[in-house]
């Protein structure tokens, strides 16, 4: 039950785990972390350093997270993760020590790995159907435009648009040409964090 946890699960550990959910919930709706949920963990860590709540030392933790900081900030500069994601890991670190940081990465890499490919199937899934749709619609103004007699000059607009990857006049119907997406790297941050919980607040 709820109320059989230890006092330091209950008053910081449930708190620290809600807004880990909420940051990973709104990455999923809008794919994007709000700066809030990083900054209230943050704000949470001196809290729980003097309730004596976590093994570590504070500047133990603060080392751990700003060397995570500094990892995942050249992650963001290459354009690996976003930059949401990269506060929300390290706000995450500060709290885990030194003894669970190598766990909770293995688990958040393996998680992100999973996602990124769920990702990667679901661009592969729409542009075969984008590609499927774009080419029945330029068949069908191709072969319209002969039936008049600027049929050459309009067949050469179509096949100019497909080279670019758009599509003329009937084919505006059809869906956008498809983007890769943005991974959604906040479930693996919580996958993480879920795993380290309870050897965080619980023991």
């Amino acid at each position: 039950m709820l109320f059989d946890l230890p006092a330091s699960a209950l008053f910081l550990g449930v708190p620290w785990l809600t807004i880990v959910a909420v940051a990973v919930v709104t990455d999923c709706r809008e794919r994007k972390i709000p700066n809030w949920t990083s900054l209230s963990l943050v704000g949470l860590f001196p809290i729980a350093l003097l309730t004596n709540t976590l093994s570590n030392d504070a500047l133990t933790s603060i080392l751990i997270a700003a060397g995570v900081f500094a990892c995942t900030f050249g992650l963001w500069m290459i354009k690996v993760i976003g930059a949401g994601d990269a506060k929300l890991i390290s706000a995450c670190s500060l709290w885990i020590g030194l003894e669970l940081i190598f766990p909770f990465m293995i688990v958040v890499a393996f998680a992100g790995g999973i996602a990124a490919l769920c990702c990667l199937l679901v661009y592969w899934w729409r542009l075969a159907a984008n590609s499927n749709g774009r080419s029945s619609s330029q068949d069908a103004v191709a072969l319209a435009a002969f039936d008049n007699q600027s049929g050459a000059a309009a067949l050469s607009h179509v096949q100019a648009g497909i080279e670019a990857g758009t599509s003329p006049g009937p084919n505006a119907a059809c869906p956008e040409k498809t983007t890769l997406p943005k991974v959604p790297y906040a479930i693996a941050i919580g996958a993480g964090a879920i795993w380290v919980w309870p050897q965080i607040f619980m023991s």
